[in-house]
């Protein structure tokens, strides 16, 4: 009638009672250790038996609860640990325990100790599914973030944070397709591309390039709906979906916003830079499209004619641009077949004069189309799309083989002498070529000539392109031999730079200095500029676009070195020089000193 199931917990110190019967005693609290009968037993780990003279010295005052007459107490294992103690005690005289008690309440504790090691084990095993199944929980949630991160970073550009070339292709298909059944409504696609980037890359570094992409997007975004759909594509390329676009009108007021808001400077790198933005605009059509990645082309085409017009602005795609586009892509297979044979590519010689002797002293040599059906075409049609096909690099090579080729006969026949220049236009696309410099050695050693007489000209826009690739290959073809001119000097954005940073060996004065060097101050201030800082460098000069007897006269008071244009002769044919005519500048040159 009088039993109690006493459990110690190490980790908190503290005896508890799962279980208590008594007569006259209510459930103890959970307690610390004291000095107890079960602490005895707790701390000996032995039965105890004890018989009412045990309990006399604390006999409880009068009225209170019995003195109890006998107290057995054993211990509770689970294994060799010890959980607790199991007592049972009376309060009647005619109830005394023994050893026989002893003995069956060992037996019981023996049973409640298997019970409770069951009882633990299964908590234990619960307690691990509960930490397993919360250890899942935590992982799954995990993987569930870490593959949301993964989706997001396959999907988005780490820098901006924008939409990627990816996303905005799977967005356009969907636009398409809603458009085509009906379901979506019409739209429109505008292409934007920074101008001067790659300048500002390479001057500022490449953080500040990042700053500057990273606001142009944030300038793009504040310039559409919230619908709208903004995406880097790449570069300094962007790209936006514009939805319900039903008209050009409401696509060409976003188009000018885009525009107009880079016309405001950047901060990068404490200085105030401006890099405004060449947009093109499509409007989706059933009639002429059939893909939705047609529409993309087309934005990219009419952006690249904003570039060709000048750049800062919008160009928007049309039914000319259709024409103009498809023509293109016939004359670039047309030119594709044109380098396979040896007479429509030519090279038009146009010479240089020797502003002091008017002695010739080079030619350069200029690619003329002769097309079996169109006619004579200008570089201009064809040089662009050239760059654009990737067709440029052979395209060079052609012709840099027919000039040479065209030389050696020269030599051969004496019409020129052994010290003459020969200068061709090399663009920034052979920079990529790691056999341009053998190829030019085995050209140079193919018709026998003097490396020296082969001067590349190079355009500021090479050198921007791919400046450190430029400037390695033109260190390897000075070591070869081999003259590099800078062309158009003076209306680059940073041609003191490339002095600075590249091995030039002549510069060329754009002929738009020319053309009024003998009317304008300003014109004749920066000639004179140009020439003294040549003089400086110890660089050759060649002024380009002599036109007019005035022009020549202020040239020569300047001490130009040599000149170019039409004045002396118009580039042609080699067949068609004149060579009595070049002999005769000397006499002229001669007499009017």
């Amino acid at each position: 009638r009088n039993c109690q199931v006493a459990l110690y917990n190490m980790d908190s110190d503290l005896l508890s009672f799962p279980y208590c019967s008594d007569d006259y005693q209510a459930m103890p609290k959970a307690r610390r250790p004291g000095k107890g009968h079960v602490e005895q037993v707790l701390h000996s780990g032995r039965p105890l038996l004890l018989d009412r003279l045990a309990f006399l010295p604390g006999l409880p005052e009068q009225g209170q609860v019995p003195v109890m007459h006998s107290w057995l107490g054993v211990p509770l294992y689970c294994g060799h640990e010890l959980l607790g103690v199991l007592s049972v005690h009376s309060y009647q005289d005619d109830v005394i325990y023994g050893y026989r008690d002893q003995e069956v309440l060992e037996f019981v504790a023996n049973n409640i100790g298997t019970a409770l090691a069951r009882v633990r084990a299964m908590q234990d095993l619960q307690k691990a599914y509960a930490e397993l199944e919360e250890r899942v929980r935590e992982r799954t949630s995990e993987l569930d973030a870490v593959n949301a991160q993964l989706e997001f970073d396959s999907l988005h550009d780490p820098l901006t944070k924008l939409p990627n070339r990816s996303y905005f292709a799977k967005t356009l298909r969907r636009a398409w397709e809603g458009y085509l059944t009906g379901n979506g409504s019409r739209f429109s696609v505008i292409f934007i591309d920074l101008d001067r980037f790659k300048l500002v890359n390479d001057t500022l570094g490449h953080l500040a390039g990042d700053h500057l992409l990273y606001e142009a997007g944030a300038r793009i975004r504040s310039c559409l709906r919230h619908y709208d759909f903004l995406a880097r594509l790449g570069g300094d390329e962007f790209a936006v979906l514009l939805f319900g676009t039903e008209t050009l009108e409401s696509c060409e007021m976003i188009a000018r916003r885009i525009v107009s808001e880079f016309e405001r400077p950047v901060i990068l790198a404490g200085r105030e830079v401006f890099s405004t933005a060449s947009v093109g605009v499509v409007l989706a059509d059933r009639e002429h499209y059939h893909k939705a990645e047609e529409l993309l082309r087309d934005a990219d085409h009419a952006m690249y004619c904003t570039k060709q017009q000048g750049r800062q602005g919008y160009t928007v795609f049309n039914h000319q641009l259709r024409i103009n586009q498809a023509d293109q892509l016939a004359l670039e297979s047309e030119l594709r077949r044109a380098l396979e044979v040896d007479d429509q590519l030519l090279p038009y010689f146009q010479p240089f004069i020797d502003a002091r002797s008017g002695e010739l002293v080079g030619f350069e040599s200029l690619v003329r189309w002769q097309h079996p059906s169109r006619g004579l075409i200008s570089p201009a049609l064809f040089l662009p799309m050239a760059e654009e096909s990737g067709l440029i690099m052979r395209l060079d090579r052609y012709m840099i083989n027919a000039a040479c080729k065209q030389l050696r006969s020269w030599l051969d026949e004496a019409r020129v002498s052994r010290d003459i220049a020969l200068h061709i236009n090399l663009s920034s696309a052979n920079f990529h070529d790691p056999e341009l410099v053998s190829w030019m050695r085995g050209i140079i050693a193919s018709y026998h000539l003097p490396a020296s007489i082969l001067h590349l000209e190079i355009t500021e826009s090479a050198l921007i392109d791919v400046p450190d690739i430029a400037a390695t290959v033109m260190h390897a073809l000075h070591d070869l031999g081999v003259k590099l001119a800078l062309d158009d000097f003076g209306t680059g954005y940073s041609a003191l730079s490339y002095l600075h940073r590249y091995r030039f060996d002549v510069l060329k004065i754009d002929q738009s200095f020319v053309f009024d060097v003998d009317r304008k101050e300003e014109s004749f201030a920066i000639v004179r500029a140009i020439l003294a800082l040549a003089k400086a460098l110890g660089l050759d000069v060649v002024a380009e676009g002599v036109e007019t007897a005035a022009q020549l006269a202020r040239l020569q008071e300047m001490g130009c070195g040599k000149l170019q244009g039409y004045y002396f002769a118009a580039p042609m044919p080699a067949a068609a020089i004149d060579w009595e005519r070049l002999a005769r500048f000397v006499q002229e040159f001669r007499h009017a000193a």
